[in-house]
C-alpha cells in the first residue's frame, strides 16, 4: 500500500516558493526549511474571504483546486485556466512571488486573489495511505471530482480540513494529487484528491504553450 505525504502531478516537480498555513487534522509541524513551494491563497470579496492552498510548480505557475475560484465568482488576480471537468486549476503569477497582493487592473477592488508571504511558517505535514475510493462513489460532497480521477487517502486520526483545498499530495518530491475535499467533521471518510496524471498534457500546454 503506497503511503503519500500531505502538505497543504505525477511528473510535476516542485519549485521553491512561499509558505502555507495548513489546517490538516493530526499530522505534525513540518520543518521550517521544507516544503517552501506551498503557498496560501486568499480570496476576498465584499462580504467574506476564503483560504486555499496551492503548489508553486514553476516560478510563474501555481497548481490549486478549481473550486477555490468557483467559490469566489468574479474577476481574479491570477486566473488563467480551469479544467472544466475536474477540480483542478492553474494560476499564472504576473510577477515574482513576494508581492502582498496582485490585482488585475480591470477588476473591482472588492475582489482579489493574493499571495500571503512573510508570515511565520506553520506548515503541517501528514503521511496517509492510498485507499480504495469506493466509499466516496455516491458522496454528494465529492461529486465535483469525477470518480475515475479520484485519488483517495486515509490514515487514523489524520484528515484534511476546510482551508486545505488546493494543497499538494507529494511522493518522492513529485505532486500526485491536489486536495479537493476538506470537511468540518474530520476522519469521517477518505480524503478525496484529484489525480493529476490524466491532466499532464493540459498542464504542460498551459505552462509551455
Amino acid at each position: 500500500m503506497t503511503k503519500l505525504k500531505l502538505f497543504s502531478f505525477s511528473g510535476i516537480t516542485v519549485s521553491t516558493g512561499v509558505d502555507l498555513h495548513k489546517r490538516i487534522y493530526g499530522g505534525q509541524k513540518c520543518p521550517d526549511t521544507e516544503r517552501q513551494y506551498h503557498v496560501k491563497l486568499k480570496a476576498t470579496n465584499a462580504t467574506h474571504e476564503s483560504l486555499c492552498g496551492g503548489s508553486l510548480i514553476h516560478e510563474r505557475w501555481i497548481l490549486t483546486a478549481a473550486h477555490c475560484w468557483e467559490n469566489e465568482p468574479g474577476c481574479g488576480s491570477f486566473f488563467v485556466g480551469i479544467n472544466t471537468i475536474d477540480d483542478i486549476m492553474l494560476l499564472e503569477i504576473p510577477s515574482q512571488p513576494g508581492r502582498k497582493t496582485v490585482m488585475n487592473d480591470f477588476c473591482s477592488f472588492l475582489f482579489f486573489f493574493s499571495l500571503v508571504t512573510g508570515q511565520p511558517p506553520h506548515l503541517k505535514c501528514a503521511d496517509m495511505h492510498v485507499v480504495d475510493c469506493g466509499p466516496t462513489r455516491n458522496s454528494q460532497c465529492d461529486a465535483h471530482v469525477p470518480y475515475n480521477n479520484r485519488l483517495c487517502l486515509k490514515e487514523p486520526n489524520v484528515d484534511t480540513r476546510e482551508g486545505d483545498s488546493g494543497g499538494g499530495v507529494i511522493y518522492n518530491n513529485m505532486i500526485y494529487g491536489v486536495i479537493s475535499s476538506g470537511y468540518k467533521r474530520a476522519c469521517t471518510g477518505p480524503a478525496v484528491t484529484v489525480n493529476v496524471c490524466p491532466y499532464m498534457n493540459w498542464i504542460n500546454q498551459k505552462i509551455n504553450p
